[in-house]
Order: structure tokens, then C-alpha cells, then sequence
């Protein structure tokens, strides 16, 4: 069933990756190395399922803002609902399309989506507008511009949490020795491009970021870390109210804040295998510090 004939309008937009273009192409082999049918599979057990079952029955077509892989399609084709992916990557869109029977995908960026006013139910948004080094605000805003009046998204974003923030200022002399080049030098890894000093300076003043090496350009911005006060404002920069806010999955919170010693991923079954060093800091750490992704559920007035 393919939905964008009738009931969403397409326009133009401009076709740009938030984050630099080799971690753009590394970010899309990891999902198109990943098989899809796993992916898909794993959606039942994923920390939002129930919440998705609840909200978008009546909230349709769907929309999957950063749609990789395209697994949340498939799963909510399955459950019988209308739902339609964008993603910046064309490979990946292909391949969804051609893999996901009934599904339909368009290649777009999300800040500036080829969609009319109005024309969705319903949005998923998995950690996608954190990749935007102006910040989340112009994906939000276009999130509010094609929700119907009444619509709902759910939107997660990494949690820069208390667990995070102390983990963060212990390893902070490990992170700066790594990007020294006599260091780098040293372990066989890439000196050129541009250095991590110059790549912050184009961070948004005081938000948390990550960055990622590459060998041609340097360091690039990949992500932010959101507290719960900057998403907030965000959000309240959009046509969006928020209806409901927590902190989700508490074991990638453990693998991220902690790295190996709290566990490995486990990418054929898409979760987190834990040590027992990791199983106990679970148990002892509340999920509102730990917790790996902040997540609001909103709605257009």
C-alpha cells in the first residue's frame, strides 16, 4: 500500500546529512551490513513497543522521522497501520523499500521535509534530531508543520543524566589524551584534517557533544547529549506541547556510561549483554540518572 499518492503530499527540500559526510557513509554501511528481518524481528521487545501500541492506533499514517534501517515501517505495517519513512540516506531508503512489502520511503532531510502541512497522525523519532549541529529546534519545528492538529510523536534523544555528566568528567583526561596526535601517532591511528579543538567551536554554547574521527577531514560533530531542560526548550521553540517525559532503557544507559566493564552490544539480538559488574550497577542505579535515552511523548495543539 503505498501512501504517498493520495493522502501525503510531496514537494521539494534539499537532501543534507546533519553530520559530515564519511561519518554520514559509516553510519549507513552499519545499517545496511545489519540484517534487516533481525532488525524488525527485535521490535517487539524494544523499550518503546507498548507505548507505540498505545498511541498510534488512532494516530495514523505514521511517520518514521530517520527511518535507517526502515525496521519501524515494517513493524507497523504489520500491525496494520499506514506509515511512511524518511531518511537523508537513498541507499538505505532503496533498500528498505525494496525488502518491506507495502512500504513506502522517501529520501529527504528532516530539517526541511518534502511532505504538506498537516499530513501526519503520527511520528516516531528515535534518535534523530541530536545529529543536527544547530540543534534540535528546525527538525522539531518541521515535526509540528506535518503533524495534524491532535497528532502525536514520540521523540528520544541521548540523556546527558547525572550518571552520564560524572562518567563523562572521569574519562574527560582519557578523551583529551586520544585526541592528541603524538598519542594517535603512537597508536597507528590518523593525525590530519581538523583537530577537536577547532571541531567544538561550533557547538551550541553549553550542550554536551560527541564527536567522531575521520581520516580525511578530522574531527566532526556527531551528536549532542540532551538534559532534560535543553529538550524541553527545545520542544517549546516548536508547535509541540509535551504530554508525558521519562528516561528509557536503563542497560544501554550501563554499557554507555560504563562502557566494557558494564557489557558488550550484542547486535544480532540488538541488546545489551550485561557482566556482572554491569547486572549490579542495574540493579543499585535508578533509571531516571542511568537511563540511556530521554523521551517525550507530545502532541500538536
Amino acid at each position: 500500500m503505498r501512501l504517498i499518492n493520495e493522502e501525503i503530499q510531496l514537494a521539494t527540500s534539499n537532501i543534507t546529512p546533519s553530520i559530515g559526510n564519511a561519518i554520514s557513509e559509516s553510519f549507513e554501511a552499519g545499517f545496511l551490513n545489519a540484517g534487516l528481518r533481525e532488525q524488525i524481528e527485535s521490535c517487539d521487545r524494544y523499550d518503546l513497543a507498548n507505548t507505540f501500541s498505545d498511541l498510534f492506533p488512532n494516530s495514523q499514517p505514521v511517520l518514521e522521522a530517520g527511518s535507517g534501517s526502515g525496521r519501524w515501517v515494517a513493524w507497523c505495517l504489520r500491525k496494520g497501520w499506514r506509515s511512511v519513512g524518511i531518511d537523508w540516506s537513498a541507499a538505505l531508503c532503496r533498500r528498505a523499500g525494496a525488502e518491506i512489502p507495502g512500504s513506502s520511503f522517501v529520501t529527504g532531510d528532516m530539517r526541511c521535509m518534502p511532505f504538506a502541512d498537516d499530513s501526519f497522525g503520527g511520528i516516531i523519532s528515535l534518535g534523530a534530531v541530536e545529529h543536527a549541529i544547530e540543534g534540535p529546534v528546525p527538525s522539531l519545528r518541521e515535526y509540528g508543520r506535518v503533524l495534524r492538529p491532535g497528532g502525536v510523536a514520540v521523540v528520544t534523544v541521548p540523556y546527558n543524566g547525572p550518571v552520564r555528566r560524572v562518567s563523562r568528567w572521569v574519562r574527560r583526561p582519557l578523551r583529551g589524551l586520544r585526541s592528541w596526535k603524538f598519542i594517535r601517532r603512537l597508536a597507528g591511528k590518523g593525525t590530519g584534517g581538523r583537530s577537536l579543538t577547532v571541531a567544538k567551536q561550533s557547538i551550541l554554547e553549553g550542550w554536551q557533544a560527541d564527536f567522531l574521527y575521520d581520516s580525511t577531514s578530522g574531527w566532526n560533530f556527531y551528536q549532542y547529549n540532551l538534559t532534560r531542560n535543553q529538550l524541553r526548550t527545545a520542544m517549546s521553540r516548536s508547535a509541540l506541547e509535551i504530554i508525558d517525559e521519562f528516561v528509557a532503557f536503563a542497560e544501554e544507559g550501563v554499557l554507555h556510561n560504563f562502557g566494557r566493564i558494564g557489557g558488550r552490544w550484542n547486535p544480532k539480538a540488538n541488546t545489551v549483554d550485561l557482566t556482572v559488574l554491569g547486572r549490579v550497577l542495574l540493579s543499585l542505579l535508578p533509571n531516571h540518572a542511568n537511563g540511556h535515552m530521554l523521551c517525550q511523548v507530545v502532541r500538536k495543539a
